[in-house]
């Protein structure tokens, strides 16, 4: 779980615990192209779906292109701008297409929209533009702070409004987001923490992350959140699927972290099920161990998890990104390659590298995943799918924005 991951280690031991979100949580306190161009995304055609145009330039893509677009990388915004700038030139030279403003900011609206710019302006490729995403739930886990940006309390106090003015403040929040050139919130929260056990829970209840004690409040909080991000032209990405608040160890800082009691029908589902019954855009899945779901496997590199759970039973037909998979302890033991063909196997889209990954692990995550579609035809089956999704959930961001303007 990014978002308190970014808490000091010394912060986390002494709560014996980390965090939990993927470079989503957060500490207390974005005619054929060639390899490198740029410019306008060229206009979807009138008479082709988003898919069909997304399969399209995926079939032009390179294989390094493609890999480029189903990687998130680590973009700390305490680099300021000179090292942002280089920073943004080593993953522009790596094709890749999406990047997580990590740490924390308080330099305010407009020096983090000159900072996505330059992102911004380096890796958007093949004519799309990127997902530039931070963590901005609330109080402890918020990236975003200072002039221009709102301080938001954390989740279980604003479980405890109106869902209308949740939603209202939620689309306000989204709109200084995205007045910062932010277009996708690792937000909000749908893990549900029994009443009573929130001390117990280090990467969620510990910290107030959730909306409430019950699925219905925690549903219908994140809900409502979720949407007046939508309304503000900001991409919500509801997390941890199946939900970590059942929880007693975190997926950062500990391997093997396992919750016994979720399964089919659980109640731990019911504020993803409800979400993906209103149109969800983004899932992020978590790295904890399910064993009622699959005994062999953590979520994230599970079939039985993600393409027959959530996409087939459920009928969840947008994006998966990953927790963090490159620094995160709940993955560390397995080589790099290995966890990205797993995770892309098991039916995940965009896989999410933060913890401060250097430029060198990008780099060897791309080649890796390059090399694997080249030589495993069920690789290249699995990235063709992946990179499909992810140019789509871009092409159908376009049109709700333009809808919005």
């Amino acid at each position: 779980m990014l978002g308190l991951a970014a808490v000091s280690v010394a912060a986390l031991a002494a709560c014996s615990q980390g965090s939990t979100a993927g470079p989503g949580s957060a500490a207390p306190s974005a005619p054929e192209a060639s390899p490198g161009t740029q410019g306008a995304e060229e206009p979807s055609g009138t008479a082709a779906s988003e898919r069909d145009e997304a399969e399209r330039r995926v079939q032009k893509m390179t294989t390094k292109q493609k890999a480029g677009q189903v990687i998130m990388a680590d973009v700390p915004v305490g680099l300021g701008q000179p090292g942002v700038q280089d920073r943004a030139r080593q993953l522009g030279s790596l094709e890749i297409g999406n990047v997580f403003l990590s740490g924390r900011s308080a330099a305010g609206v407009e020096e983090i929209r000159r900072l996505t710019a330059t992102v911004r302006g380096s890796i958007e490729t093949s004519g799309l533009t990127p997902w530039i995403a931070v963590d901005q739930e609330g109080a402890s886990v918020q990236t975003l702070t200072g002039n221009g940006f709102s301080r938001m309390p954390n989740a279980l106090t604003q479980g405890g409004w109106p869902t209308q003015r949740l939603r209202d403040q939620a689309g306000t929040w989204g709109q200084q987001l995205a007045a910062a050139g932010v277009n996708m919130n690792l937000a909000p929260i749908a893990d549900t923490v029994p009443e009573g056990t929130a001390a117990a829970n280090p990467p969620i209840g510990y910290f107030s992350r959730q909306y409430g004690s019950t699925p219905d409040a925690v549903a219908q909080s994140s809900a409502a959140f979720a949407k007046g991000m939508q309304e503000a032209g900001v991409a919500p990405v509801l997390k941890h699927f199946p939900g970590l608040g059942l929880v007693h160890q975190n997926t950062d800082t500990t391997a093997g972290v396992t919750d016994a009691e979720t399964g089919e029908g659980s109640d731990q589902l019911q504020p993803f099920v409800q979400q993906i019954d209103d149109g969800a855009p983004w899932i992020m899945v978590s790295s904890a161990i399910y064993p009622r779901l699959d005994p062999d496997a953590p979520a994230t590199f599970s079939e039985p998890v993600l393409s027959a759970l959530l996409k087939d039973d459920l009928g969840f037909d947008g994006a998966v990104i990953s927790d963090d998979l490159c620094s995160a302890r709940a993955v560390r033991s397995i080589p790099l390659h290995e966890r990205a063909q797993r995770f892309f196997k098991a039916g995940g889209d965009l896989f999410l590298c933060g913890g401060g990954a250097p430029p060198s692990q990008v780099r060897e995550l791309s080649e890796g995943i390059a090399k694997a579609a080249e030589s495993d035809p069920d690789m290249e089956k699995a990235l063709d799918r992946a990179a499909a999704t992810v140019v789509e959930s871009k092409l159908r961001h376009r049109s709700e924005v333009t809808a919005l303007d």
